[in-house]
């Protein structure tokens, strides 16, 4: 009876010291947009800012993969014809360490990420992400038109580190206002 109560015992002390603590939070994620040359005469952002958003202002957004639907409308003889583009986009977040052994909570992460899309009138786009290191102060705040067989203008992937980002350009069917 000692022997099992000994070994009962020594099973929840095991058992207890293999407690795993809480991860830690990761880090903020912001997504800015911006235009080039001429400003889209409509843009759709799916959720990844407000939809009243500000050009060249970051907001918080969450990870994912966004579609953002863009069109510019040019003159052409006596009608408009619009020319719509769809673009896919990650965002991710530098994500905060594991939690570990002994109930010991993991660390936050002590970096947030930038995301920049800038628009152009051929569809194009271009993405770029800043990892940026918080600072003390920092730390301290809480934290329609269908698609039919889309034409790919082009696909890409960066890594830095890694960390990727990967977006694909669709040209939507043109049609006239």
């Amino acid at each position: 009876m000692k022997k099992l109560l000994a070994l009962f015992c020594a099973s929840i002390a095991f058992f207890s010291s293999c407690d795993m603590g809480e991860d830690g939070l990761p880090g903020d994620a912001y997504l800015k947009l911006n235009w080039s040359n001429e400003e889209p005469s409509y843009v759709y952002t799916n959720g990844a800012v407000p939809a009243n958003f500000k050009w060249d202002t970051y907001y918080l957004t969450k990870p994912g993969v966004y579609t953002i639907d863009f069109e510019y409308e040019y003159e052409h003889s006596h009608s408009t014809v619009v020319k719509p583009y769809a673009v896919d986009i990650e965002i991710f977040e530098i994500e905060g360490e594991y939690g570990r052994t002994h109930g010991r909570d993991g660390k936050d992460a002590d970096k947030d990420v930038f995301f920049d899309i800038m628009l152009f009138p051929d569809g194009e786009i271009d993405f770029t992400h800043e990892i940026v290191k918080r600072t003390e102060e920092d730390n301290a705040r809480t934290k329609s038109a269908t698609i039919e067989e889309p034409i790919i203008v082009s696909e890409k992937s960066e890594v830095n580190g890694k960390y990727a980002i990967k977006y694909t350009i669709y040209q939507l069917p043109s049609y006239e206002k």
